[in-house]
């Protein structure tokens, strides 16, 4: 995690204005801490039946909410399909996009466009069409802007259902 400090570090002296960046590094581990115990609860009760995405999203924010509740209660709201708005140039709102995990520090709250971002995708073994959906659908919204406009990072978490261990080694 050295590296996420060395990156907060140097934002902060980078002066960006959003409060994001003013987290401070062992916060910020231990809530990447508390999603790993999120991921490992929520991959225990989904199993390895095939399941859809939405389900897999849902399990996760409810497990991250278990997790941080469990720690000590971490001072973070952690929403779910939050929706954004997406403006046009002169700044009617056209349509709206749907972040899978929302993370809201009390210091961001009353900024709309300063969150953090955590985008999610659920892959198959068997169906590696996921892994291209993955990349077009989840990795490039991130880096793009269209899920974390003007941040300096998001999260991506890619939960695969295992098929056969050689099938899963290759892919």
């Amino acid at each position: 995690m050295s590296a996420l400090g060395d990156h907060l570090d140097a934002a902060r002296s980078a002066g960006l204005s959003s409060s994001f960046y003013q987290v401070r590094p062992q916060v910020m581990r231990r809530l990447l801490a508390t999603l790993s115990d999120a991921i490992g609860a929520t991959a225990a009760l989904i199993g390895d039946v095939r399941t859809l995405e939405p389900r897999f999203t849902r399990q996760l924010a409810a497990s991250f909410e278990d997790a941080r509740d469990a720690g000590g209660g971490g001072r973070y709201h952690i929403e779910h399909q939050g929706e954004l708005p997406t403006r046009d140039d002169s700044g009617q709102v056209i349509s709206f996009r749907r972040l899978d995990i929302r993370i809201l520090f009390s210091q961001q709250v009353g900024r709309r466009d300063d969150y953090l971002c955590i985008e999610c995708k659920y892959l198959d073994a068997s169906d590696r069409s996921s892994d291209a959906e993955y990349v077009s659908e989840g990795v490039d919204r991130i880096v793009t802007g269209a899920y974390a406009k003007g941040h300096e990072f998001a999260i991506m978490v890619g939960l695969e259902r295992a098929g056969p261990m050689t099938r899963a080694i290759a892919n």
